[in-house]
């Protein structure tokens, strides 16, 4: 079919398709045969941050980056050769302004029987998907980089002598302190002893475990380093000994300074780097020899391992929780979204072959004038459901985007009630409204039209979830400052480990009884977005019987005013 001829098969469908085409969440574009752009939405536009003229003068392959060119390329022909009806990609596009930036891309191929017309892409931005996998690697990496110096630490920590043995069994940090302090001042006979690690910035030595007589002062003793008796010994990396108070160096601690006599610090190292210092003390004076200050790096010597073994394992602990936690959260959001992408096709698809088959009927055959009513109302219906199912997406978008905001007046949620009623009622032959209410229900500030969608929603949603029928029961409540709204349906109900997961985004129940309850799951989601911006609470409840009771409750004066 030649170029111009295809110009007029995607012009046929232009005036209807226009809409769902623009303002679907997804981009969408038709290729020529060629690799070249034909038609897109504005959707492709933001991706790729070219305008739709500076498209048609591209082909796929300029935007395409060269290491995942040859793939696409050959699931490309593969397709023109008929061996596949589809295909989907994971790639990079080459933006406009030269960034990169991740795309799932789907592309079909469109004939009319007897030859190839064009290709149909849709197009979706993944790239923060990617640069959350992207962490999930990094974090792997961080917990298999922290194993491996956990494991190294092991076998160091195989060769300290007996007066650390059992303490190093504890992997706890406070335990681990508390063991070795406590087995470090028997063998020391100190009155005081005390570890102070270097902060994140090596500026200043803090406490972390003492016990004796520093106890009481320790949570607020800060030395910097290079200063005072345990600033000294980090600085210069070397033991130090005060024998009857007679220091070389100025002890700024008050208690070290006024009740221990004789003082014995050494540093505590780890690959040549001073984490800390550990410290002992006595009240009565001793001379504190040499040989003191080995045993004492010694022991130091394994206490700093000690310590760097169980930071590693605190941080490989703390890793693999995120790490899973993580795991958890995106394949969530996978499932959430490969679910929501299946309702939303499935949902249109159906929608654009009922219009499709009834405007079909109606040019090709003669039909009486109480059909062409019927299948044009068919039509009507269909195009209907396929405009709520595109405002739904904008306002998903609008809610994703941060950009609703409220037009705040004065409301008659009674009236805005008996409005709903009015509609629906209208929409269903099976089901039956029955309000119960005050009529001195005091109007409340707020945004009518996104009252009146809060409360469709809920409607429509009671509904649908009543497929047998049934009465709807309404309740408007004043209480204080508030006003309490209550929906009851007598349908299928909700499993109670759903009732808080069905106002989240992309989220339906599935089950055999609600296969074929049509919808999108976001009526809900919207509901919430609403009721929060209005600073109310929305929730719901399993009947005591059978079915739902959703409760929204606003206040009556708007907390911004």
């Amino acid at each position: 079919m030649a170029e111009s001829n295809i110009s007029l098969y995607l012009q046929d469908g232009k005036p209807f398709f226009f809409p769902i085409f623009e303002h679907v969440a997804l981009g969408i574009a038709y290729v020529s045969l060629d690799g070249h752009w034909l038609e897109m939405n504005q959707r492709v536009c933001a991706i790729t941050g070219y305008s739709q003229d500076e498209l048609q003068q591209l082909s796929c392959q300029k935007l395409t980056y060269p290491e995942d060119f040859e793939r696409d390329l050959a699931l490309f022909q593969r397709l023109l050769k008929n061996e596949i009806a589809t295909y989907t990609i994971e790639k990079r596009y080459i933006r406009k302004d030269r960034a990169l930036i991740w795309i799932n891309l789907t592309v079909s191929l469109i004939s009319d029987g007897e030859q190839q017309l064009f290709c149909i892409a849709t197009i979706e931005d993944i790239h923060r998907r990617k640069q959350i996998e992207e962490e999930r690697s990094y974090l792997l990496s961080r917990e298999a980089l922290a194993r491996h110096q956990s494991e190294r630490m092991n076998e160091q920590l195989g060769v300290l002598q007996a007066i650390t043995d059992t303490a190093l069994a504890h992997l706890n940090l406070d335990s681990l302190f508390q063991n070795i302090l406590s087995k470090i001042r028997d063998v020391m006979h100190a009155d005081n002893i005390a570890v102070l690690l270097l902060d994140e910035q090596e500026h200043y030595l803090t406490v972390r475990a003492v016990q004796g007589v520093e106890e009481a002062i320790a949570p607020n003793v800060r030395i910097p380093l290079g200063r005072g008796f345990a600033g000294t010994i980090a600085a210069q990396c070397a033991p130090l000994i005060v024998n009857e108070n007679e220091s070389p160096v100025e002890v700024l601690n008050p208690v070290l300074r006024q009740h221990l006599q004789s003082l014995l610090g050494v540093p505590l190292i780890v690959n040549k780097r001073v984490t800390g210092v550990v410290h002992v003390g006595m009240r009565q004076n001793r001379v504190f020899i040499e040989q003191d200050a080995q045993i004492l790096q010694r022991v130091a010597d394994r206490l700093a391992l000690a310590i760097e073994h169980a930071s590693l394992y605190e941080e490989a602990q703390h890793a693999r929780q995120a790490l899973q936690e993580h795991s958890r959260l995106l394949e969530e959001m996978y499932q959430q979204q490969a679910n929501f992408i299946a309702i939303v096709s499935h949902e249109f698809r159906t929608s654009l072959t009922g219009i499709q088959g009834f405007s079909e009927l109606l040019s090709t055959k003669q039909l009486a004038p109480e059909e062409v009513q019927d299948f044009s109302s068919d039509i009507h219906e269909d195009a209907l459901r396929l405009l709520r199912m595109i405002n739904d997406l904008l306002d998903l978008e609008k809610m994703r985007e941060g950009k609703e905001t409220l037009h705040l007046e004065q409301v008659n949620m009674l009236e805005l009630l008996r409005e709903q009623i009015g509609r629906s009622q209208a929409a269903t032959r099976t089901h039956n409204f029955h309000l119960i209410t005050d009529e001195n229900i005091q109007e409340i500030e707020g945004d009518r039209d996104k009252l009146s969608q809060v409360i469709a929603n809920l409607f429509s949603n009671a509904v649908k979830y009543s497929p047998q029928g049934g009465t709807i029961t309404l309740r408007l409540s004043q209480e204080a400052a508030t006003i309490h709204l209550q929906v009851q349906d007598q349908g299928i109900g909700i499993p109670s480990a759903a009732l808080d997961k069905i106002f989240h985004i992309y989220s339906r129940i599935h089950s055999e009884s609600t296969r074929y309850i049509q919808g999108t799951g976001l009526g809900l989601s919207i509901v919430r977005h609403i009721t929060q911006l209005h600073a109310g609470k929305v929730w719901a409840e399993k009947a005591q019987e059978k079915g739902t009771i959703f409760h929204v409750v606003l206040p009556i004066k708007h907390p911004d005013l």
